[in-house]
């Protein structure tokens, strides 16, 4: 129901999740842009940022979503609205095993290469926590909205799960 095709979950990925209410009375992103199309367009930037942020250059290609590289698919998004509210959000390869993307066709698009930091810096690629650190600043960013320093809401622990009063308090959160 978050749109694209099948997908490759691992580790090795940031995912990010954010929840937030669109459109009418809802937070726009700081371009001012709101609805489904300024919600996905932001998230690109989040992700266009993030991989600058390390010296990666990413762009949009017209009709296709994501963040895109010299090397391939980045980022993938994905999103759901139910009464205008965001669910689903992120994939950003950081220093996953891609051998697994040879097995499927990513996000249904054949013949498209899929890259990661590491792929893209070799020895010099950053962390998880770097990068998720990273991530956090550019969301707020564009988003015109300040997220707490990274704790425990923000966890690097992979399957970590958050009470639903906790999940339900906060505006987004980023998963390793």
């Amino acid at each position: 129901s978050r749109g694209g095709a099948v997908t490759f979950p691992g580790p090795g990925k940031l995912v990010m999740y954010p929840i937030s209410r669109r459109g009418a009375g809802g937070a726009a992103a700081a371009d001012g842009a709101g609805g489904v199309r300024g919600y996905l367009g932001a998230l690109e930037e989040v992700a266009i940022r993030t991989a600058e942020f390390f010296g990666v250059r990413a762009w949009r290609r017209t009709g296709m979503t994501g963040a895109w590289t010299e090397g391939g698919k980045l980022a993938a998004i994905g999103v759901r609205f139910r009464r205008w509210v965001s669910y689903h959000g992120m994939s950003f390869n950081v220093n996953p095993d891609l051998s697994g993307f040879a097995a499927i066709i990513p996000c249904g698009l054949a013949g498209e290469e899929v890259a990661s930091l590491e792929k893209l810096l070799g020895k010099t690629c950053p962390s998880l926590r770097e990068v998720r650190d990273a991530m956090a600043g550019q969301f707020s960013a564009v988003f015109n909205r300040e997220l707490s320093a990274p704790d425990s809401r923000l966890s690097l622990a992979g399957n970590a799960r958050l009470s639903e009063s906790e999940y339900c308090r906060n505006s987004c959160n980023i998963r390793v």
